[in-house]
């Protein structure tokens, strides 16, 4: 039985990150106020902008939440057959 790598190890500890914190967003959506990075059209003058999110954004942030922790999770604890 081969031991999982430090990077098999991350993806589990990120995995259990994102599941309660997408499970929390999907089940309670708050909205709020964040703060999202952004350039104009050309690539240039990298700013920060205040953008308003609604309890369905963060729902559905906290339900993609979910599906990258199960992914990553999977991802992690699977092993090649050879």
């Amino acid at each position: 039985m081969r031991r999982f790598t430090a990077i098999e190890i991350g993806g589990l500890f990120l995995a259990v990150l994102l599941l309660p914190g997408g499970l929390y967003m999907a089940i309670w959506p708050q909205g709020g106020i964040m703060p999202r990075f952004t350039n104009d059209a050309l690539g240039l003058s990298p700013h920060y902008i205040l953008e308003e999110m609604t309890p369905g954004e963060a729902r559905m942030g906290g339900i993609l939440a979910i599906i990258f922790g199960i992914g990553i999770g999977v991802l992690s604890i699977y092993r090649e057959k050879t």
